[in-house]
């Protein structure tokens, strides 16, 4: 009995440190196939890593669809020029790689190509009017295109008309128009950089210019008087434009005219102006005569009438015009504010207007 009783407790511990070794044993092989995943689980942490470091940062358009998009998933990203939010274009994800929404990106990046829809062509310019595009898809199996007057091959699979859209591939706006994306997917953004200046840049370094507030100079080619005449050919400048808002999809059109004439000595000015709501919102009309002898209207001595929509006397806080007569025996060369240069005339609405004095940028006005 008692040996037995030793027996026992002598293999309880034992039997008790097997189990334990056992145990720890069974862990430490669990722990270590935690540790060390399968291979099918290594080429997913592969993938996601990848597309991680992808997603913050990449330009490779062979592998932009590769492994991140299905074929045929569409995309909405903001394409973005240095710090400026140009606007979100509309993309599919395709073989080819990404297709972006051809009209939509014209819209973006302002180059005036259009649509005839009826025709299935695009035509127009881009960066500079000799950079001339004439696309044609009339036969979607065969695309045409005329780059700068020459004939450019074209790939199918990488322009697409779908739905009455055209899609057009990364490689041929790299190609065609010298533009270049950097992507950043999980911020859904396109970084725009261009081998030359796209209008935008051209538009913020006219509004970044300086203003030169120097001295008066003398006009290097002042205007030479060449008299009046009984009817002089007629001249006009008539100008047709339309906007198109996606927000509440309404289209407005408007219209503006400026024309110029003698009529029996008289020179005269109009401007019309209007909208497809009203028609006539806006009309000026001046009739006008200069005589550098001040020799107008007798014994007034006058060196400049006008009748109608005329530029009142400045007071200091009105540029408004109003409908009168002006009278003026002042020569044309003594300037009554010595401290403004007033440069009255028409424009066509939507017009930017910079003032420059030879060669240096004296005043800015943007529509």
């Amino acid at each position: 009995m008692k040996l037995n009783q030793a027996l026992k407790y002598i293999c309880l511990p034992k039997i008790t440190a097997l189990l334990l070794l056992s145990a720890i044993f069974f862990c430490a092989q669990n722990l270590n196939a935690q540790q060390q995943p399968s291979q099918d689980l290594k080429d997913q942490l592969s993938i996601r890593t990848d597309n991680t470091r992808q997603n913050e940062f990449t330009t490779s358009p062979e592998d932009l669809v590769a492994g991140r998009f299905e074929i045929g998933e569409e995309l909405v990203m903001s394409v973005n020029l240095d710090r400026y939010k140009l606007g979100d274009v509309f993309m599919l994800a395709e073989e080819a790689g990404l297709l972006f929404d051809f009209v939509a990106y014209m819209e973006i990046v302002r180059f005036p190509i259009l649509e005839k829809a009826s025709a299935r062509s695009y035509s127009g310019w881009y960066l500079k009017r000799e950079n001339t595009f004439e696309l044609s898809m009339q036969d979607l199996s065969n695309p045409s295109l005329v780059l700068n007057g020459k004939q450019k091959l074209l790939d199918p699979k990488k322009i697409l008309y779908v739905d009455d859209i055209l899609y057009v591939s990364e490689d041929y706006i790299r190609e065609w128009f010298g533009l270049t994306h950097e992507y950043k997917f999980n911020l859904l953004e396109i970084a725009l950089t261009s081998s030359d200046p796209l209008p935008f840049e051209k538009l913020l370094a006219r509004r970044g210019k300086q203003i030169n507030a120097s001295g008066r100079n003398e006009a290097i080619h002042p205007e030479l008087f060449r008299g009046y005449e009984i009817l002089s050919p007629q001249i006009f400048d008539f100008s047709l434009r339309t906007n198109y808002r996606d927000v509440n999809e309404s289209l407005t059109a408007g219209y503006g005219l400026i024309a110029a004439r003698d009529v029996a000595l008289v020179h005269a000015n109009l401007f019309l102006s209007g909208t497809d709501t009203d028609l006539l919102s806006n009309s000026r009309i001046n009739l006008s005569k200069v005589s550098n002898e001040s020799n107008l209207l007798g014994f007034m001595k006058a060196s400049k009438l006008e009748v109608g929509d005329i530029r009142p006397v400045r007071q200091g806080f009105s540029r408004n015009q109003s409908r009168g007569v002006s009278i003026t025996n002042a020569t044309q060369d003594n300037n009554l504010d010595i401290q403004v240069t007033n440069i009255v005339g028409n424009l066509q609405v939507g017009w930017d207007v910079e003032l420059y004095r030879n060669g240096a940028l004296v005043g800015q006005n943007f529509d």
